[in-house]
């Protein structure tokens, strides 16, 4: 009864999360094509926590679908309690939420990067402005997983902390043989 009303409580965090990120999907530039872009959204919102089951999320108009998978399959390898498991999804979500703003906000530069770059003569200190603020939003982007393991950290105990880095380099490893068996089915189809 107590994993069916911590489900539920899940389900309804989620919804919002999908709620709120299916109104606008998210831009893609011309800077990243669309495969990168889709292979790095595989990764449970850029989470650093990726599984078979989180294939189809934010990217591709499932929301927050991946990373409640994500979450479950912790919560159930973990043994987390009820509350615990709550915890650990709202920090998906708030991190979620976080990625989600960053690569809107890399959308936006790129756009105006891009703007820039077709503009004659081309305006060196603007260009080199815009360059380093995409170069900062990158670097927050790829620093999402660590803010996402301290996030979680206070919640675990010592050997739940210990299973999780176990089990982050298992996800790591099916996410990588799921992308290649995908680029080897690509390249086979053409």
């Amino acid at each position: 009864m107590r994993r069916v009303l911590t489900l539920s409580v899940l389900a309804s965090l989620f919804l919002g999360c999908v709620s709120s990120s299916s109104a606008a999907p998210p831009a893609t530039s011309a800077a990243a094509p669309p495969a990168a872009a889709a292979d790095d959204e595989d990764d449970a919102a850029g989470t650093g926590f990726a599984g078979g089951a989180a294939r189809g999320g934010a990217a591709r108009g499932g929301g927050g679908r991946g990373s409640m998978l994500v979450v479950l399959r912790i919560a159930e390898e973990l043994h987390l309690s009820d509350e615990q498991t709550i915890k650990v999804a709202g920090e998906f979500r708030r991190v979620a939420q976080q990625r989600r703003e960053l690569v809107a906000k890399k959308a936006a530069l790129a756009s105006k990067l891009e703007a820039q770059l077709a503009q004659q003569p081309h305006d060196d200190k603007a260009l080199d402005a815009l360059t380093d603020q995409m170069v900062a939003v990158e670097q927050q982007l790829l620093q999402m997983p660590e803010q996402l393991w301290k996030g979680v950290q206070p919640v675990l105990s010592a050997e739940q902390r210990a299973r999780l880095i176990l089990l982050r380099g298992k996800m790591k490893q099916q996410l990588e043989g799921a992308r290649r068996r995908r680029a080897g089915a690509a390249a086979a189809g053409d």
